[in-house]
């Protein structure tokens, strides 16, 4: 294990995995198997450099946990990350404008806001059944970024399970604007990288079968530890000729 301390490139908030529960993370200070970092300096500058968004990684502008507006939709990136083939980085710090993007960074004020075990809470109230990832401080000239390194749903995909609503007004008159909706299935589009609820059956059906080769994976591990043995299906007999099944026939009144 390596300890962690400081406010250099090896700052490290937290890593941790959200369970059926509460979160199990831990301090700023904690330690970390070397090798396992939500992102490193090299990695966030190397997706930086693309100039956009991918599909495996959201960029998420300036602002603290406690902002439930902004939190909500780190959240909402969080929940398609988990619904997304081998997971994704969501990475906080970093604002778009006109398709450019601006590494802005987190000061140090708003980066204490950004602790896993509050982070893994906050996504516990919408996550059914639960969302899995680490986070850590990415420094990136002489700033500091949060990336969350969401894995994929463990073994069926993951749902909102809370409504989160935002009550302004437009022209003087309400408007209500859905960030989350109870009973959505987020996911990272394949076109244009965004997070939103699955609208596709293109969509659907990769998620379909995401869930069901991880069920199958675990059902052949299930038989091979209770002693069983999966054996491959044997080539269906070729079908017999006419005039075999003729002669056949003919056979049986002889």
């Amino acid at each position: 294990m390596v300890g962690c301390s400081g406010k250099a490139g090896s700052e490290l908030l937290t890593r941790g995995r959200e369970g059926r529960g509460a979160a199990r993370g831990e301090g700023l200070a904690d330690s970390l198997d070397p090798g396992t970092t939500a992102m490193t300096e090299a990695e966030f500058a190397e997706h930086l450099a693309r100039g956009h968004e991918q599909r495996a990684v959201e960029f998420k502008g300036v602002g603290a946990r406690g902002e439930r507006p902004f939190f909500s939709r780190v959240v909402r990136a969080v929940l398609a990350m988990s619904n997304t083939q081998d997971g994704g980085l969501v990475v906080i710090g970093v604002s778009e404008t006109e398709g450019v993007l601006d590494p802005i960074g987190l000061d140090g004020a708003t980066l204490r806001t950004w602790r896993h075990d509050d982070i893994a809470a906050g996504a516990a109230e919408y996550a059914d059944p639960f969302v899995s990832f680490e986070t850590t401080v990415v420094p990136f000239q002489g700033k500091q970024f949060i990336a969350l390194r969401v894995r994929e749903f463990e073994s069926v995909p993951v749902l909102c399970k809370k409504q989160y609503d935002i009550k302004e007004k437009q022209r003087g008159k309400p408007k209500v604007t859905t960030i989350l909706r109870r009973g959505a299935c987020y996911v990272r589009t394949r076109t244009k990288p965004e997070s939103r609820e699955i609208d596709s059956h293109v969509e659907m059906r990769e998620l379909i079968r995401l869930a069901a080769e991880k069920n199958l994976r675990e059902l052949l591990g299930s038989i091979e530890r209770a002693g069983g043995t999966v054996v491959a299906k044997a080539e269906t007999a070729a079908a017999p000729s006419e005039r075999d099944a003729f002669q056949g026939e003919a056979s049986d009144f002889t």
